[in-house]
């Protein structure tokens, strides 16, 4: 396998495969609560927290995304970052006040930044989407 083929699949997450062959195999649906909405200060973007529910054999992911203004949220994937719970040991009750903890704030019309337990699993993260560059804070307790 050529290195570029091994840093894509290598790239590729269980967390965002699943919900998209569940779609496809057998029909089902994730639902998405929003936590926050952030406007850029263009107004040309929203920023979206939200909480992701895929069904009850699987555990709540917390997504954030960049979508236009007027996009309404129902069913939203994310695009820039996914937390998962963190490892076991935790009560359900930690895990989803860790997951519902993520904050938005832009700093610019093109910088977003994304503050969020430093304890939640990231399943993936990106620097930059559709030109907007994308700051992380990990915070600590």
């Amino acid at each position: 396998m050529s290195p570029a083929l091994k840093s894509i699949a290598s790239s590729i997450s269980p967390a965002r495969c699943l919900p998209l062959l569940c779609g496809i195999i057998i029909g089902c649906e994730c639902s998405s609560d929003v936590i926050t909405e952030r406007l850029s200060p263009d107004k040309r973007q929203k920023a979206v927290v939200f909480v992701r529910n895929c069904g009850a054999t699987e555990a709540f992911q917390t997504g954030v995304t960049i979508v236009a203004p007027n996009q309404g949220t129902g069913n939203l994937e994310p695009s820039i970052l996914l937390l998962g719970t963190p490892n076991s040991g935790m009560s359900g009750t930690t895990q989803d006040s860790i997951l519902r903890t993520v904050s938005v704030d832009w700093l610019s019309d093109t910088t977003l930044v994304v503050s969020y337990d430093g304890r939640a699993k990231v399943w993936f993260q990106v620097a930059v989407f559709r030109g907007h560059a994308v700051r992380y804070l990990p915070r600590t307790r």
